[in-house]
């Protein structure tokens, strides 16, 4: 068939115009005039397997472990990228054995024939979880070669995962499980914590002996200082959601690998799913993300505020970092009561490697916490690193070590003092 110059006019204008299907792809989920849009598209963005947006076709998309299919999926109390709800708390496997004699189990989902290859030694040669055998980790999380406490993912693409999950909880093992959990944190306000200059907290915490406490900056490994996190075990906002795209979405960055899945050999992503441009924008969103409002009504009479230094909990809780008022905490590191201690490290299977000389730098030990923000404590809840508080009076019972006599100060308050107090901090 001929066709008349007309029609060939018609089809290069339709070439030009309509964009190949590959770079309609390479778009979606980046459409706006900005990053911060670009972000909000992504933050939002439900991920299933194979589903753009992606730098490549052979990407892979969601997964195939993961905790949830969308940032804002857990990140939504009080509006997008708030805090979580406790069912969407994360959890951290610990295993202390009892007996060795595990050999005629068998995992639910998996073959016999399929049995995962692993070392309960690290590749220098330091044991780094002496009370397992090689078999009993293979059988249990092979990413417990590596770490005595490891991530154990939600959700995962293999149905048999479900499955496994429930036979590592039964009791009727010969060992003992322990499953600590995480409470998704609010992302209100954080860009300002991200500029706040290392200079402010190291002030505060040479402070910290004049208060009688013993705060310290959290390090990374490549002492660089923690902001971010219970634990302040990342330093900058960008890093942190890198990570979270990783391990909680199991979206391979390309500085971080998705998390694999424990019971099979460790397979790398044949392909990126976002690209710095990409997370570069989630980044722009959350840091544009504004810190939560304060409300305009204030105590009268004897003020809650006044009552909140009386008792203590300034020390820790400090008002303003810099330039960033009214935030209410130091972002230092410090100690709780023994029930609030929790795996000092945990590593998560296929996407972080064990870190070099992990005992020797100053990350948080099993007890310690980073004093989070009170900024927006009244739509936060539940509180505390794992949620077990419901409400803000529970909170504070439930603190203890340095925070103990502050604790205790709130206890011997009059029912009218801890109301004032209360409504000052759902004020904040």
């Amino acid at each position: 068939m001929i066709l008349s110059q007309r029609s060939l006019v018609l089809i290069g204008i339709l070439t030009f115009v309509l964009p190949s299907a590959h770079a309609q792809h390479q778009r979606l989920g980046m459409e706006g005039s900005n990053p911060v849009q670009r972000g909000q598209t992504l933050f939002d963005w439900v991920w299933e397997p194979t589903t753009l947006p992606r730098t490549e076709g052979k990407s892979d998309g969601l997964g195939p472990m993961f905790n949830a299919r969308s940032c804002a999926e857990c990140h939504h109390q009080g509006g997008t990228g708030g805090a979580g709800s406790k069912i969407h708390n994360i959890e951290i496997l610990t295993v202390r054995l009892k007996a060795l004699d595990l050999k005629n189990t068998t995992i639910p989902g998996e073959s016999n024939s399929k049995k995962i290859t692993t070392s309960n030694q690290a590749k220098n040669g330091s044991p780094l979880n002496q009370s397992l055998d090689p078999e009993t980790i293979a059988k249990l999380h092979a990413g417990l070669s590596n770490s005595a406490s490891v991530l154990l993912h939600k959700g995962s693409l293999n149905s048999g995962y479900y499955d496994y999950q429930k036979f590592l909880k039964e009791s009727n093992h010969d060992f003992s499980i322990e499953i600590a959990e995480r409470n998704t944190p609010s992302l209100f306000g954080l860009g300002l914590v991200d500029k706040i200059e290392d200079s402010i907290l190291i002030e505060q915490e040479k402070r910290q002996q004049t208060l009688g406490l013993s705060g310290r900056l959290a390090r990374t490994p490549d002492n660089r200082i923690g902001k971010f996190g219970w634990k302040a075990q990342k330093a900058t906002l960008r890093e942190f959601i890198e990570e979270a795209a990783a391990v909680e979405l199991g979206l391979e960055t390309p500085k971080m690998h998705q998390a694999s899945d424990p019971r099979r050999a460790l397979q790398n992503a044949t392909a990126t799913d976002l690209s710095n441009e990409q997370i570069d924008s989630i980044t722009a969103f959350v840091s544009n993300l504004p810190r939560p409002p304060q409300a305009d009504a204030r105590n009268t009479g004897l003020n809650g505020g006044q009552i909140f230094y009386a008792i203590g909990c300034g020390g820790c809780h400090v008002a303003n970092l810099g330039h960033v008022k009214e935030i209410y905490t130091d972002l230092l590191l410090h100690k709780m009561k023994h029930d609030l201690h929790d795996p000092e490290n945990y590593q998560i299977f296929g996407h972080s490697k064990p870190l070099e000389n992990a005992k020797n730098h100053a990350g948080a030990l099993p007890g310690e916490w980073r004093t989070p923000a009170l900024w927006g404590v009244g739509i936060t809840a539940p509180y505390m690193h794992d949620g077990r508080a419901l409400s803000l009076e529970e909170a504070i019972d439930e603190h203890g070590g340095e925070a103990e006599k502050s604790a205790r100060n709130f206890q011997t308050l009059e029912v009218d003092q801890k109301m004032q107090l209360m409504q000052f901090l759902k004020s904040l």
